[in-house]
C-alpha cells in the first residue's frame, strides 16, 4: 500500500471536519503513557502522519478516560506559576488544619485546640491536642463526628494501611513508654512496653508509622528501630502481639525513619533518602528504588498509591518520578515563603500546601502538569501525613 501524500492527508481531514471540531494542542503538551503495575510492559503506537496523530492526541486530552470524582484539573500546560492564575477545583478528601479548622473535604470541624500530630489512611483520621486528647473522625460519615480515644496520648498517632487500628504512645508514672494499639471497629487496646527510656526533648521515641508487617517505631538520637508485628487472632478477630523486635540498620550509619508507606521504610540522614523493607531484622535497600537515593528535596512522598512513582518538591519545582525508568515529569509550582508539604492524593494527582506568608493555598496538580487550587486560606496549612 502506497504511502499517503500530504494532499491525501488534507483531503481526510476536510472530509472528517463537519464530524467533530478538537483544538488542536500543543505538541510538547502530549504525553501518552500506558502502564499496569509495576512490570508493566511498554505500549507504543506509530503514528501515521503528525496531522492525525496531533488530533487524536486532542481527543484525548480533551479528557477520554478522566473518572468522575477527581478529573483533570483544568489549568493549561505547562500550569501558570501565580496563584491568582490558577483555576478554582473541588474540595479534597485529603484532610489539612488551617489555624483551629479541621477541613475534611466540604465539612468543616471547629477544634477547640491547636493541632499536634494529624494522620489519614483513606477515610479515616487522625488528630492530637497539645494536652494529649486524640481523636478519630471518618470522613465516611455523613456528618464526620470526633471520637475521643485517649486522653495521655503523646506524639502523633498512626494508622494502620487497612484502616483496621491506629497506635500511638504514652508514658507510664515512672516515665517508660508504652505502645498502644486501638482496634478501630471496637475490641481491647493491646499495650507493649518499649525496651528504652527516652530523655525528653533531645531524645524522643517516635511512631514513625505502619507497614504492612507492623508498627515501626523509633528513637532517632540512639539510631534504634523497632518493629511491633501486631497480628489479628484467626478466630476471635481480637489483636495479638508477637512483641516488638530491634531492626539493625547495619551499612546505613546516622540514619533515622523519615517516612513509612505499606511497603517502605525511607532512610534519611547523610545518606539522603534510601528506600528498603525490614527482612527477619534487618533493614535491607530494595532494588525498587535507585530512583530515590540521593533525592534532596525540601518536601517528598514515596505513597504513590500504585507504587511506582516518588513526588518531591525543590527550588519551586514539583516532580513526579518514575521508580523504574527514573523519567521526572517536572511542574513550576507558584512561589511560595517558605518549604511546601505534598502529598499524593490519589494515583493520578498530587496535593502540594504553599505557604505565602499571611495565607496558605493548597494546590492540586495532576501528573501531567495541570494545576489548580484547592482552597486559600489565611494561617499557615498542615497537611495530613
Amino acid at each position: 500500500m502506497a504511502e499517503p501524500t500530504l494532499t491525501d492527508l488534507r483531503a481526510v481531514l476536510r472530509e472528517r471536519a463537519d464530524d467533530v471540531i478538537v483544538p488542536e494542542p500543543p505538541l510538547d503538551a502530549v504525553r501518552v503513557a500506558v502502564r499496569s503495575g509495576r512490570r508493566r510492559t511498554a505500549v507504543r503506537a506509530v503514528a501515521v502522519a503528525g496531522a492525525l496523530a496531533a488530533a487524536v492526541a486532542g481527543i484525548v486530552a480533551l479528557g477520554i478516560g478522566r473518572h468522575d470524582e477527581h478529573p483533570q484539573p483544568a489549568g493549561p500546560l505547562p500550569s501558570p506559576s501565580r496563584v491568582d492564575e490558577l483555576p478554582h477545583g473541588p474540595p479534597t478528601d485529603v484532610a489539612y488544619v488551617v489555624g483551629r479548622t479541621l477541613y475534611l473535604g466540604s465539612t468543616e470541624i471547629e477544634l477547640t485546640q491547636d493541632v499536634f500530630g494529624l494522620s489519614q489512611v483513606a477515610s479515616e483520621v487522625a488528630y492530637r491536642y497539645r494536652d494529649g486528647q486524640l481523636f478519630l473522625v471518618s470522613t465516611d460519615d455523613p456528618t464526620p463526628t470526633p471520637e475521643l480515644i485517649a486522653r495521655d496520648a503523646e506524639g502523633p498517632a498512626a494508622i494502620s494501611p487497612a484502616g483496621d487500628y491506629l497506635t500511638y504512645q504514652r508514658h507510664t508514672d515512672d516515665g517508660a513508654v508504652t505502645l498502644v494499639v486501638h482496634p478501630i471497629d471496637g475490641g481491647e487496646d493491646l499495650v507493649q512496653a518499649v525496651p528504652a527510656k527516652p530523655s525528653c526533648c533531645d531524645n524522643p521515641f517516635t511512631i514513625d508509622g505502619i507497614t504492612g508487617d507492623g508498627v515501626i517505631a523509633s528513637m532517632p538520637a540512639l539510631g534504634r528501630v523497632w518493629l511491633w508485628r501486631i497480628e489479628f487472632a484467626d478466630v476471635t478477630g481480637t489483636l495479638r502481639s508477637a512483641g516488638l523486635e530491634r531492626v539493625a540498620l547495619a551499612g546505613f550509619p546516622d540514619a533515622y525513619v523519615d517516612q513509612v508507606t505499606p511497603d517502605l521504610l525511607v532512610l534519611s540522614g547523610n545518606i539522603n533518602l534510601v528506600a528498603g523493607t525490614v527482612e527477619g531484622d534487618r533493614f535491607v535497600e530494595d532494588d525498587c528504588c535507585a530512583a530515590v537515593r540521593g533525592i534532596r528535596a525540601e518536601s517528598y512522598d514515596l505513597r504513590d498509591p500504585e507504587g511506582e512513582r516518588v513526588a518531591f518538591v525543590r527550588e519551586g519545582l514539583l516532580y513526579v518520578r518514575d521508580l523504574d525508568t527514573m523519567a521526572d515529569t517536572t511542574i513550576k509550582l507558584p512561589k511560595a515563603e517558605a518549604g511546601p508539604s505534598l502529598r499524593w492524593e490519589d494515583k493520578d494527582h498530587v496535593l502540594v500546601a504553599l505557604d505565602l506568608g499571611s495565607q496558605s493555598v493548597l494546590v492540586r496538580c495532576s501528573t501531567e502538569g495541570r494545576c489548580e487550587r484547592v482552597a486559600q486560606l489565611v494561617g499557615a496549612m498542615s497537611l495530613a501525613r
